[in-house]
C-alpha cells in the first residue's frame, strides 16, 4: 500500500484542520481593520437571508459572531463590509464571495492551493499522465456511466445544460459538470438541476486525495474533474454530461469514456495555448473524439470544419453536422428543431446562440436514445441557465440589464445580431475581458452603445480596463475605466439611471458572474425540476 494511504486521518480532513488552525493564528496577528474610506465603493445591502448565511458560515465561532454582530450594528440603510469575509490572498477585495452555511468555503480555500494551469500554463506543456494515473487508481470513475462529452469555443454550457435537463426530465439520474462557474464553485458539479452538497464533495475529494501521488500533485482542474466523476459514481448517476475545460486533446476531462462527442462553434480563443487560427484550435477540440463514437458537430468556420472532418474520418466517427443533418428553424415564438428521422418544436429565446444549442442538444439526445429527444421541449422551457442573453428588469436603484457571457468574435457577432433584431439601442456597456482574448469587444457592439464602463475581473490575466476605454475612444464613445468591479458596477448603474438607459454586461462569463454575485443573486438551479412520470412531448408527425 502506498504510504500516503496508510494514515488514519484522511488528507482532506487533515488539511481542513490545519487550515483552521492557521486561520486562528492569522486572526490573532491581524491588526484591526478600519472603516471604509470616503472614496470606497458603497457596501452592498445586507438582506436577512444573507445575514442568516453569514451567521451559519463555516469557521470558528468567534469569526461568525464577529461578522453577525458587525452586521447587526450596521446603520439603517448601510451594509456589511464584505472585506471582513475575504480570506487573505483568495480574491480581489472588490469581488467578495458569498459565504454559505456549509463547508464550501474551506473546500475552495483548499483547492486554491493547487496550480491552475488556465491562469498559469505549465512551462513544459500540458500532460494527461498525472490525471490518468489518478483515475486508474480510482477505478476509472469516468467509465461508470455513458458520457456526453462537449468541447468547443462557445455555446458549450448551454448545450450541456439542455442535454442534462432533458435526461433529468426523462426520469434518469444525471450528473453535470461545467466550467467556469458564475457565482459559486458548487455550480461546477450538479446531480440533477442542483449542485451537489458539500458533504458529497468532501467524500469524493477524500477518494481523489487518496489516489493522487503526492510527488506529483493534481492541479486545481484535475482535482475538480476527478471529484465530479467520483461523486457521480457514488451518487449512482445513469448518465453524465461533461464540459471540456480548455481545448480538448490535453484536457483533464479526457478520463471519461464518451457515448457521444459534441463540438460546438469554433472561434479564436486562448490562442496562446490552442493555436493561432481556427484550424489549429479545431484540431485541439477534436482531440476528444474516440474511435467509433458518434460526433455532433456545429462549427461554421470552413477551416475548422475540415480539420474536424479529417479527424472524424480517421477514427470512424459518424458525424451529424449543424446545417446539414441538424437544423433549428424559427417559427414565430417557437423553433423547429430537426434531426435525422425526427422533428420537434421548442420555445424560442432571445439568446443569440439558442437555436444552435437546441440543434446540437437534439442531435446528442437522439444519438443517446431517441426517447430522450421527446423531453427537449420541456427542458428548453424549464432551463434556467443564467448569463446567456438574460434580461434583469429594472428594480429600485438598478436599471434594466442584459447579461450575456459572449467573449469571442463569433459570439459577439451573434450578440450584436440579436440586439439588432430586438431593436436594442442606446445601451451602456459594462465590459471586461481576458488578456488572451482577441480585441474588438467594444467595436463589435458599437452601433448599439452610447457609453462604456470598463473593468477587470480575470485574476492574473485581465485585459487592462484602459485598453478597453481606448478602443471606445477610437469609436467616439465616452468611456470610463474602473478596475474594481464593485466601483464599475456602481458607476454604470448611476450613469444608466441618470440617462434612463439599460446596461449591457458582456465580454466575459466571469464578469457576468461577478455582477450577479454583487447583486446578491445565485445561479445554483440549472433548470426547474418537474415531477417524475409526466411524459415527454410528441415529435412532429406522430
Amino acid at each position: 500500500m502506498e504510504p500516503w494511504r496508510s494514515r488514519g486521518e484522511g488528507p482532506l480532513r487533515r488539511s481542513l484542520r490545519t487550515q483552521r488552525h492557521r486561520a486562528r493564528g492569522a486572526r490573532r496577528a491581524r491588526p484591526a481593520r478600519g472603516r471604509r474610506g470616503a472614496g470606497s465603493p458603497p457596501a452592498l445591502p445586507l438582506s436577512r437571508r444573507n445575514l442568516r448565511d453569514l451567521q451559519g458560515a463555516a469557521g470558528p465561532r468567534r469569526a461568525r459572531d464577529r461578522v453577525a454582530l458587525r452586521a447587526q450594528q450596521a446603520p439603517p440603510g448601510g451594509g456589511l463590509d464584505l472585506e471582513l469575509l475575504r480570506p487573505h490572498g483568495r480574491w480581489p477585495a472588490d469581488r467578495p464571495r458569498r459565504v454559505s452555511g456549509d463547508d464550501f468555503a474551506r473546500i475552495e480555500a483548499l483547492l486554491a492551493q493547487r496550480i491552475d494551469h488556465e491562469r498559469k500554463p505549465p512551462v513544459g506543456g500540458f500532460s494527461l499522465d498525472r490525471v490518468r494515473a489518478a483515475a486508474a487508481r480510482l477505478d476509472e470513475p469516468g467509465h461508470a456511466f455513458p458520457v456526453v462529452h462537449v468541447a468547443g469555443t462557445c455555446g458549450k454550457g448551454s448545450v450541456c445544460a439542455l442535454v442534462a435537463a432533458a435526461i433529468d426530465l426523462a426520469g434518469e439520474r444525471v450528473g453535470l459538470t461545467t466550467s467556469p462557474h458564475l457565482v459559486h464553485m458548487r455550480e461546477r458539479v450538479r446531480v440533477g438541476p442542483l449542485p451537489a452538497s458539500a458533504s458529497a464533495w468532501e467524500q469524493a475529494l477524500e477518494l481523489v486525495f487518496a489516489a493522487e501521488d503526492p510527488r506529483d500533485p493534481l492541479t486545481w482542474f484535475e482535482l475538480v474533474i476527478l471529484t465530479a466523476l467520483s461523486l457521480f459514481k457514488a451518487e449512482g448517476v445513469e448518465r453524465a454530461v461533461v464540459e471540456v475545460g480548455l481545448g480538448g486533446r490535453l484536457d483533464a476531462t479526457q478520463v471519461v469514456r464518451p457515448a457521444v462527442s459534441v463540438i460546438t462553434r469554433i472561434s479564436l480563443d486562448h490562442t496562446q495555448l490552442l493555436g493561432a487560427d481556427t484550424a489549429a484550435i479545431a484540431r485541439e477540440k477534436a482531440g476528444i473524439l474516440r474511435p467509433g463514437v458518434p460526433l455532433i458537430a456545429g462549427p461554421e468556420d470552413e477551416a475548422a470544419r475540415r480539420a474536424i472532418a479529417e479527424r472524424a474520418a480517421e477514427l470512424g466517427c459518424d458525424t451529424w453536422w449543424l446545417g446539414e443533418d441538424l437544423a433549428a428553424l424559427p417559427q414565430g415564438d417557437e423553433i423547429e428543431v430537426r434531426v435525422p428521422g425526427a422533428s420537434l418544436r421548442c420555445p424560442r429565446r432571445d439568446h443569440a446562440a439558442w437555436p444552435q444549442a437546441l440543434a446540437l442538444a437534439a442531435g446528442a439526445l437522439a444519438r443517446l436514445d431517441l426517447e430522450l429527444l421527446d423531453h427537449l421541449p420541456a427542458a428548453a422551457a424549464q432551463l434556467r441557465w443564467r448569463g446567456r442573453g438574460e434580461v434583469l428588469p429594472r428594480a429600485p436603484g438598478r436599471p434594466r440589464m442584459i447579461l450575456d457571457g459572449a467573449h469571442d468574435p463569433a459570439a459577439l457577432a451573434a450578440l450584436a445580431a440579436s440586439l439588432a433584431t430586438r431593436a436594442e439601442a442606446g445601451l451602456l456597456l459594462l465590459v471586461a475581458a481576458a488578456e488572451d482574448k482577441e480585441r474588438g469587444v467594444v467595436r463589435a457592439l458599437a452601433p448599439h452603445l452610447v457609453a462604456v464602463v470598463a473593468t477587470e475581473v480575470h485574476p492574473l490575466r485581465a485585459l487592462p480596463a484602459d485598453r478597453l476605454t481606448a478602443e471606445a475612444a477610437e469609436l467616439g464613445l465616452p468611456a470610463e475605466a474602473h478596475p474594481a468591479l464593485n466601483s464599475a458596477l456602481a458607476r454604470a448603474c448611476e450613469w444608466a439611471l441618470a440617462e434612463e438607459r439599460a446596461i449591457l454586461v458582456t465580454g466575459s462569463l466571469h464578469l457576468v458572474g461577478g455582477v450577479l454575485e454583487s447583486l446578491g443573486q445565485e445561479a445554483d438551479a440549472a433548470w426547474i425540476a418537474a415531477p417524475r412520470g409526466g411524459g415527454g412531448a410528441s415529435r412532429i408527425g406522430e
